[in-house]
């Protein structure tokens, strides 16, 4: 039932933001469309797309718009304002399929956009969306750019961080494996589950305290509810023997934390059993 409040809750979000229009000056078949979050302001916003417009004009970032992937990151075309920085991530809406889910949903910049607000509001570190800028052709999205706020600089990824848990002493270890069992039931509790979180994590630790960053939630569908299946392969990955050297003691103090904040007792041996069975046919 929380799960399904949180869906709910989280499907307020769709319509979030100041939504401006723009025609293009030539062609009238196309059309621009930025949607701002007004809590880092306006003026910010529309000073981020001066400068991205600009970027775009002295040709500087047309190779990004020609790769093969879908959507690319990148840090070479951040855009310093003041005391804040600016990250565009790019989308290139290349398939049918996306652009029907464009056209009948949203498309995963603006799932990406609308859920970090969400998880934001939630109190859920996630970097901090301040515009999407949307291309249409012919009513057809053909490109967007997500302007984010940049994460911290002294964040490691928690693949690297897991990896060399090891080396810490043992009650850092025991920490961050209760803690970030929490951070992960707080975020499936809010009904947010993707299939590669444990890709997408950033660890912050300073002064005895851990911080977990999430971010990327392009592949973000709300009606995928974390139920036990789910839950499962969440924990499952974020306890991979393939990636990283967790031994049995420690895996069972990530399930414990996960199931207490997620309040559900009743799946803890059946995680342990389920990461021990997937242990065996590893090794």
């Amino acid at each position: 039932m929380r799960e399904i409040l949180g869906i709910l809750d989280r499907y307020k979000y769709y319509g979030y933001g100041k939504k401006y229009i723009f025609h293009g000056q030539n062609d009238h078949n196309i059309r621009r469309s930025f949607i701002v979050n007004q809590m880092l302001g306006q003026d910010t916003a529309f000073n981020v797309l001066r400068c991205w417009d600009e970027m775009v004009q002295a040709g500087s970032i047309e190779p990004l718009y020609t790769t093969h992937q879908n959507a690319i990151v990148s840090n070479r075309f951040k855009i310093a304002l003041n005391d804040q920085t600016f990250i565009p991530k790019i989308y290139v809406v290349k398939s049918l399929s996306r652009r029907l889910i464009a056209l009948t949903f949203h498309s995963a910049a603006h799932r990406n956009f609308s859920t970090c607000i969400y998880l934001n509001d939630n109190r859920i570190h996630v970097p901090l969306p301040l515009a999407v800028l949307d291309e249409y052709k012919t009513g057809i999205l053909m490109t967007s750019v997500l302007f984010m706020k940049k994460l911290p600089e002294q964040l490691i990824p928690y693949k690297q961080y897991a990896k060399d848990l090891n080396a810490l002493p043992q009650n850092i270890q025991e920490q961050f494996l209760s803690e970030v069992g929490h951070s992960l039931g707080r975020l499936h509790n809010l009904g947010v589950y993707t299939e590669d979180t444990d890709k997408n994590m950033m660890v912050g630790y300073m002064e005895g305290v851990f911080d977990f960053y999430y971010y990327d939630f392009d592949n973000y569908y709300p009606w995928r509810i974390p139920n036990y299946r789910r839950s499962n392969h969440a924990v499952c990955r974020f306890l991979s023997q393939r990636i990283y050297p967790f031994i049995h003691n420690q895996s069972k103090i990530f399930i414990k934390a996960y199931v207490q904040e997620r309040k559900k007792p009743t799946w803890e041996e059946r995680l342990v059993k389920s990461w021990e069975e997937r242990l065996v046919r590893y090794f």
